[in-house]
């Protein structure tokens, strides 16, 4: 029986240190090459990391998609460029308003709904069930 890796967001910190977590809630391990993460209009290409089932993988989101702002923003994980494809979106999540560029792909998706209500104290947010789809399933850190 074949084992799959299954990546969803679960943590993002605000501010200059800002990081996002991206976990492996699948069976087996799996390559994050290939997947993409969206702060429109910032797009960047994740490097090929193995990460085991259950575990976590932490990068630097201010230098690879621009400052989180605790005020509002979003942040979409996908398995292409293809970033209008609702296909391809695996994991998302928009906090301080609703609408920004790719919500509406990620509703398309069944993946979204919401906003999580965040303020300029905020220090971040993370996800209280795995995987989160609604912002009903995040809470914030902080502030």
């Amino acid at each position: 029986m074949a084992t799959e890796a299954e990546f969803v967001l679960t943590t993002l910190s605000f501010g200059e240190d800002g990081v996002v977590v991206i976990t492996n809630v699948g069976d087996g391990p799996g390559s994050l090459d290939g997947h993409y993460l969206c702060q429109r209009p910032n797009y960047f290409a994740l490097e090929d990391v193995v990460v085991p089932a259950g575990e976590s993988y932490t990068f630097s989101a201010t230098s690879e998609l621009g400052l989180l702002k605790p005020t509002g923003g979003e942040v979409g994980l996908y398995t292409s460029t293809d970033f209008a494809n609702s296909d391809e979106i695996l994991s998302y999540v928009e906090w301080g308003n609703e609408g920004h560029g790719r919500s509406s792909v990620a509703v398309a998706a069944g993946i979204w709904g919401g906003f999580v209500a965040t303020t300029d104290s905020t220090d971040g947010i993370e996800t209280t069930a795995v995987p989160a789809i609604d912002s009903s399933q995040w809470e914030t850190v902080g502030g």
